[in-house]
């Protein structure tokens, strides 16, 4: 961050501004309360071009991926951008012509704070009920601890090779897993249910929760998460089965992570 030109020059002129602001104020005599408040009624109603771009990088899978697979990835991105998107034959997800909205009827509890807690849900996993998985749309792998692989009756010898390292889970470091397996994730109940194997990847850590899916299980739902109501959406053979989050669940895993 301290190297990033674009940040630099960004801070610099926001400081130019401040300081310009501040000039103003001192010669008209407005109080620093009410020129917040007008600066933050004009950003709420008027669009502000952007005046830089930073990009974002991400590892993951292209650790472990060959220079053709990342070309052929590149070239079908590329023909995304240029085509807008449309394809002449597209392959939807099962019941994808199910519409998943949201209302105020989604919101089942008053939540305390919300936006605190995360989206923690109770699915079967390779049928037995586990009630810590963390939802993590920003996850790029599904994660499996290694505190529960007992409780699946899974020996380290069962896991297939799992080569990559990933970054994220705790702070500042990378980590190697154990390797990899493919399970059956369940939500809902015995009159309304879906069921998609997920490939997860064994952390070699005891972590606050069981499990996370991130962004390629729930794609494989293809599952839409709203977090002011603590709720998980996804289209099935009936119809649209909605999951609620636990908040106290959610409470005890960050009093336990603390």
């Amino acid at each position: 961050m301290e190297e990033c030109r674009v940040l630099k020059s960004i801070y610099m002129r926001r400081a130019a501004q401040d300081d310009s602001a501040k000039n103003n104020e001192k010669q008209d005599g407005r109080g620093h309360e009410d020129e917040d408040d007008d600066q933050d009624m004009d950003l709420r109603h008027q669009y502000v071009n952007p005046a830089d771009v930073v990009h974002s990088i991400f590892r993951g899978k292209v650790s472990i991926e060959s220079k053709r697979e990342r070309k052929l990835l590149k070239r079908a991105c590329l023909n995304v951008d240029s085509t807008g998107g449309l394809i002449a034959d597209p392959k939807f997800p099962p019941w994808s012509h199910r519409e998943i909205s949201f209302s105020r009827k989604d919101q089942w509890a008053a939540i305390p704070e919300p936006g605190r807690f995360p989206l923690i849900l109770d699915p079967c996993i390779n049928s037995i009920r586990f009630e810590r998985v963390l939802v993590d749309g920003g996850s790029s792998i599904d994660i499996l601890f290694l505190n529960i692989l007992p409780t699946l009756k899974i020996t380290p010898a069962q896991l297939k090779p799992y080569d990559a390292q990933f970054w994220g889970v705790l702070p500042g470091q990378s980590l190697v897993s154990l390797g990899q397996i493919t399970l059956p994730v369940q939500f809902g109940t015995p009159d309304h249910f879906r069921t998609e194997f997920v490939n997860f990847v064994v952390a070699d850590f005891d972590g606050t929760y069981h499990a996370i899916l991130g962004r390629p299980s729930l794609t494989k739902f293809n599952a839409v998460s709203h977090y002011s109501y603590l709720v998980l959406k996804t289209p099935t053979e009936k119809g649209v089965l909605t999951v609620r989050g636990n908040v106290y669940t959610a409470y005890t895993c960050e009093e336990e992570s603390f």
